[in-house]
Formats: structure tokens, sequence, C-alpha cells
């Protein structure tokens, strides 16, 4: 494993300083970076305080978001759970199989949350809210990956930077605008386990470029993640294009490592479509019917749906933003920083891992809800990942841009984005907050219904699931194992 150095060294950068920050360039141009182990302030009070300080910086947004699920969370099933915890009955009642594990749900094979929702059932009593914790603990490990590859990508005098990288990825991965995944369990568990699987590809392929460690991990992971959601597909097209660019970085392509990855990745999708089918609300052969025009919308505005609104073009026109900023930092690095091309790739696979699945998403979902479906606020936590990879793409080109500009200049830009980015975010997550909120008021009011399911009229149950009856099967076998809601 490379040595990626420690989160806790973040020490303030220069921007007039440096011109590219590889070791090969600094002793080209004599512009020495300070050795990592004669800095003066190593172990001093002043060290350990900035230390903490870092630390609090980041985990700021998760301890929020600790409390919000803590407050608003609610023990009770909600929607598409109703047909996936139908599972957990068969754990007791010894009709387990894994043709039922194997099972569609919808165009996914969720197997994994099933799997969950089974351990969940034997250890918390089908706790719904500790799956919520389930998928925060998920996305808390994507940060900390997320953490360590900044650590990885900016060294010598850069590593200032990572702190601040670190807080605004922390703010956008426990962004409250994916206010679904955050108190709805089975939500929680599947979107941001996603997150994490991706991450953990990215970050494998990153930790060890050209070695077959990397690319198992890697191929595990996409594994896992095609068998948790149909977004791990695109960790096939991410992997498969990340060992060949590290091998093409280092003068040569890893054929043994390609066979590996790609073998276990479309043995999964074989598997995967295996006597698989179509969900009802798929009219056959949608995809080949589908407008271009509208595909393209659909993903602009999925790339875009952290914005929130499709009014006034808003959520498209930051899927442009996205989308062709992404291209046109990669293109840049490529073309004006070729020492910088070994630290941009985990985050242009990262991007590229939101982007692929923006078209997947598309073709399959643009025949069930129209342009207006990319909207959704369970898609946003996985285009998160894109617009981390674009802030620090964007970062280190203007690392690289910095001599050219006075301090003044970086401050007064630098101030301007920070002071947008600020309020935007806050509007955003307020927003988001409102709309947990009254999921929570809504489920919660619901309850004494559902407790009550005999006598419950269809009206009182449709707000957990569209199908009255499927309440009621299932809520009469968790009554009878004393599971979920009826636990105590």
């Amino acid at each position: 494993m490379s040595d990626m150095g420690s989160p806790w060294q973040c020490p303030k950068i220069d921007a007039r300083f440096t011109t590219v920050y590889t070791p090969r360039h600094h002793m080209q141009s004599g512009v020495q970076a300070p050795p990592l182990n004669s800095r003066q302030d190593r172990g001093t009070p002043g060290a350990s305080l900035k230390a903490v300080l870092a630390l609090l910086a980041v985990l700021a947004a998760p301890a929020a978001m600790v409390a919000i699920i803590h407050h608003y969370g609610v023990n009770v099933p909600f929607w598409d759970e109703w047909d996936e915890l139908s599972i957990v009955p068969r754990a007791y009642d010894g009709t387990l199989t894994l043709a039922s594990l194997w099972a569609q749900q919808n165009e996914h094979r969720p197997v994994t949350s099933k799997v969950a929702s089974i351990l969940l059932a034997k250890i918390a009593s089908l706790n719904l809210v500790d799956e919520m914790y389930w998928g925060f603990a998920f996305e808390l490990l994507a940060l900390v990956l997320i953490w360590r590859m900044l650590i990885a990508s900016f060294k010598g005098p850069t590593r200032g930077v990572v702190t601040p990288l670190a807080t605004i990825a922390s703010l956008l991965l426990f962004w409250s605008v994916a206010f679904e995944n955050w108190t709805w369990g089975i939500a929680s568990f599947q979107y941001l386990s996603a997150v994490f699987w991706a991450v953990l590809a990215v970050w494998a392929l990153a930790s060890w470029p050209g070695r077959m460690i990397g690319a198992s991990l890697a191929a595990i992971s996409t594994a896992f993640a095609i068998y948790t959601t149909g977004h791990g597909f695109a960790l096939i097209v991410v992997g498969t294009l990340g060992i060949l660019a590290y091998g093409l970085i280092d003068g040569k392509i890893h054929w043994s490592q390609l066979s590996v990855f790609s073998l276990v990745g479309w043995a999964c999708a074989a598997l995967y479509l295996r006597n698989y089918v179509s969900p009802a609300f798929h009219a056959p052969g949608a995809v080949f019917k589908v407008h271009p025009i509208d595909v393209i919308q659909y993903f602009l505005i999925y790339l875009g749906s952290p914005f929130w609104t499709t009014r006034g073009g808003v959520a498209l026109g930051f899927g442009v933003l996205g989308i062709g900023g992404l291209a046109a930092a990669a293109y840049y690095i490529g073309r004006f920083m070729p020492d910088w091309v070994k630290s941009a790739l985990p985050w242009i696979l990262l991007g590229g891992y939101t982007a692929v699945n923006g078209i997947i998403t598309a073709l399959a979902r643009l025949d069930f809800g129209g342009v207006e479906q990319a909207n959704q606020p369970r898609y946003r936590s996985i285009v998160v990942p894109l617009w981390i990879s674009l802030v620090v793409l964007a970062s280190m080109i203007a690392l690289h841009l910095s001599p050219r500009f006075t301090r003044r200049t970086i401050a007064t830009a630098l101030t301007a984005a920070l002071i947008l980015f600020g309020l935007g975010y806050s509007y955003l997550y307020y927003r988001g907050f409102k709309y947990i909120r009254l999921r929570s008021q809504v489920l919660a009011g619901g309850l004494p219904a559902l407790m009550h399911y005999k006598a419950a009229s269809d009206d009182e149950l449709r707000i957990f699931h569209p199908n009255p009856q499927t309440v009621r099967d299932l809520s009469r076998k968790l009554e009878r194992y004393h599971l979920g809601p009826f636990a105590h």
C-alpha cells in the first residue's frame, strides 16, 4: 500500500509560492517541498489544535445528520420496504430459500439489503431506524476513503487544501437534499452503500495502481454494488477504464488484472440477467423508442438534481455545468498539467461513475416517469460524487493557475466562492430538512392506524404503501414475530 500520509498534517499553502507540485518538478525548478519529518510545529500544542479543528470541521455534517436520524427516524416500513421485507418472516417460519433472496425487486436484485434485513431482524428486532444508521455508517466510511484519496492527491506544499476539500466533501455527502435516503431504511442502506462501494473501488485502484490487490478489491466492490442496486453496473465501466488508465500512465497494461476484474464484473452481470423479467412499468422495447432529446434532458437533470428544482432549467443547467466541467477539467489537466494526471485520475473515475449511472438510469427509467422523474431525491446521493470530484479537480487547476494572480485577487475570488457556496448550500439544506421533518410527522401520525391494521381503513394504510392489503399481510407476520413497529 502506498504511503498516503496522515490526515492531521495540513499546512497552509502560499498560492504564489508554487507552480507544479510534484517532487520531480521541485527538483527541476529549484522549489523544495518542506520535508515531511522536519515540521517545526510537529507535536506542538498548535499542531494538535489544528488537527482537532480539522477533525471537527470534517465531522460536523455527519454529527448533524446523526442527530437528525435520531430525532426524525421512524421505525416503520415505507413503500418498497413492504415488498422487500417479506423475506424476513421466511427466516422465521423455515421457508427462506436462495431463490427468495435472489428474487427481483423492480429492476434490482437487492441480495445484500435482503440479507441485511434478516440480520437486522435477528439482532435488533428489525428496528428500521438502525438500518438508517447502517446507511449512515456506509456514507461515513466513504468520507474516510475520500479523505485518504485527498491526502494522496495533494502532497508537499499543496497539503493545505486537504482539510477544506475534505470538509466540502463531508458537507455534500451528508447533505439533506437526499432527504429520502436519511430517514427511509431501505433507501439508506441501498443508496448510501452504493456510494461506498463506488468510492471503495476507486480508492483501491488508486492505492494499488498496477497491482492485483487493487484490481481484486475493485472487483469485489463491484460485485457487492451490483447486488445492492443496479448502480453497481457503472463500476464495470469505471473499473475497466481505471485499470487501463493506470497501465497507460505506468507504460504497461496489466492484462491479468484487467482479466480478473472483467471476469468478475461480467459474470455478476450475466448472473444478474439470468431469468430477468422486465418490470411491469417498463414497456417492452421502450429503451429503443425513447427520444434522444428526452434522454439527454433526463441525463442532465439527473446530474443537476442535488440543486433541487427543474423550474427555469436550474437542475438541467447545473447538469450541463457538472458534466461539462468534469470533461473540461480532465482535458485541461491532461493537456497542461501532465504531472497531475495520476493524482487527478481517481476523481475523474469517481465523477465518471455518476455520469455512467446517469445514462443507465435515463435509459431504464425515462418511460416510467418521464423527464421529471430524474429529479428524485434518492438519486442525489449517487450524483454527489460527481460534484465532489469537480470541486477537487477545479482546486488542482486553481493551484496550477494561482501564480498568475495576486494574493488579493485570489482571496477575493475564494471569499466570493465560499459565500456563494455557503448561502446556496444552507438554503437547500433547510429545504431538505423540512421534507425530513414532514416525512417523519406523516409516518409517525400514521402509526396508530398501522398498529390496528385489521380495523384501519385503506386510506389510512396507503400512507405506507399504495396497496393496503400488502401492509395488512406483512403486518400480521411482523406482529407474530414481534418485529419492526410491533417489536414492543
